[in-house]
């Protein structure tokens, strides 16, 4: 009988790292999300030792810099804190690398909802006394989600059709 042999080498593959799904969040304006947990793992590489990174789609909205990362080993989280007075969309990816620079990337999107601003005035009118002769204007500068709109008053008394930033 004939025999025939040969060698077999196996090599081992590198796996690509673990990264759990992170849903979508939604946040108010000017306001920072709790901590969103996720999970990651790999093969070869021990949890500690992975690196794991983020990216916005919308930077004037979400800079890399506001996002933040706490934990260690396989449970990480993350936190972001939107830039204030924005509002909009966002794709975050997060990604993590193992050692032999293999990566795996999750994306979830990021939605900020608007928050009207209340009127403030950033300017008071300058008040003057005046004699007879060239008319005086008085003016308010004011900030806040519009439309704004003004009334100006005259000893506690509403002056009849003055509603305008400027009173001549």
């Amino acid at each position: 009988s004939d025999v025939c042999s040969s060698d077999l080498t196996v090599q081992a593959v590198e796996d690509p790292p673990f990264l759990s799904v992170i849903s979508d969040l939604t946040l108010q304006e000017n306001t920072v999300s709790a901590p969103i947990s996720f999970v990651v793992g790999d093969v070869e590489t021990p949890s500690a030792n992975l690196n794991v990174s983020a990216d916005s789609s919308n930077p004037a909205l979400l800079p890399a810099a506001q996002i933040t990362w706490a934990g260690a080993g396989s449970n990480r989280t993350l936190r972001l804190a939107p830039l204030p007075n924005r509002f909009g969309l966002a794709t975050v990816t997060v990604t993590v690398t193992d050692g032999g620079g293999l990566a795996t990337y999750r994306t979830f999107l990021l939605t900020v909802l608007e928050v009207p601003d209340p009127p403030s005035i950033l300017t008071n009118p300058v008040g003057a006394s005046v004699s007879f002769g060239p008319p005086m204007e008085l003016a308010v500068t004011a900030a806040g989600t519009g439309p704004l709109l003004y009334q100006w008053f005259r000893d506690g008394m509403a002056v009849p059709g003055a509603t305008n930033r400027v009173l001549a």
